[in-house]
């Protein structure tokens, strides 16, 4: 199974989504806030992925599921999109 890991703290310039599959990272890509949902949903379609797991402060990583959400059901429509926030 796939995945995709991000570690996202509020002021922190340098921001990363991790793609794992099985436990192994396989893939890397830097984002700013600008960009992050449209490299999200591009590691998400290229990689097939079915669940984000956002790590970092609760409430501000609640906005972010929201953001992700929204444009999930807005303009990407991939089903079966399960994020968690840990």
């Amino acid at each position: 199974m796939r995945k995709i890991i991000t570690i996202d703290k509020p002021f922190e310039m340098a921001k990363t989504f991790m793609v794992y599959e099985d436990g192994n990272k396989i893939a890397i890509e830097h984002y700013t806030v600008d960009d992050r949902i449209e490299k999200l949903f591009a590691l998400i379609k290229k990689y097939e992925i079915r669940q984000i797991d956002l790590v970092g402060p609760k409430k501000y990583m609640t906005g972010i599921k929201n953001q992700i959400d929204k444009a999930n059901t807005s303009k990407f429509e991939f089903k079966d999109l399960e994020i968690n926030i840990i």
